[in-house]
């Protein structure tokens, strides 16, 4: 069931809402910060308000564009939602451009502080099949 949909994003759910699906499109990196910022934060409230167990946030086309303190706004504000709706399990497809490929390892780590284990998978197959398990 589709959430949310717009020119950026697409955010979807199962049936029984035990899963969400995030994904990005590369139309982000025209985006500027503050628009990334509240159009992550309105995704992330929708997936809090479902409160799945997993979540699989396909990431391949984001392109980070190096803000400042980016990585610790993700900590504090998407991971913290995340964790307070009771997500168990972040799979990430990792994206295609090492520079945000470096920032999402910073996130890992961070993430894996919470109680959410966080992955980083290539496809979406493999990382719904680690949800899964």
């Amino acid at each position: 069931m589709i959430l949310h949909a717009d020119e950026y994003s697409l955010l979807e759910t199962n049936q029984k809402h035990t899963l969400a699906r995030f994904s990005l499109n590369g139309a982000t990196e025209k985006m500027k910060q503050e628009s990334y910022r509240n159009a992550l934060m309105n995704s992330v409230k929708i997936v809090a308000s479902n409160k799945p167990a997993g979540v699989l946030a396909n990431l391949k086309d984001l392109v980070y564009t190096g803000a400042d303190n980016f990585h610790l706004w993700v900590q504090k504000e998407v991971v913290g939602k995340l964790n307070n709706a009771g997500v168990q399990k972040l799979a990430i497809v990792r994206s295609n451009d090492e520079i945000t490929r470096a920032m999402l390892d910073n996130f890992s780590m961070r993430a894996n502080y919470y109680f959410m284990q966080t992955r980083f998978f290539d496809n979406e197959t493999a990382a719904n099949k680690w949800l899964s398990e």
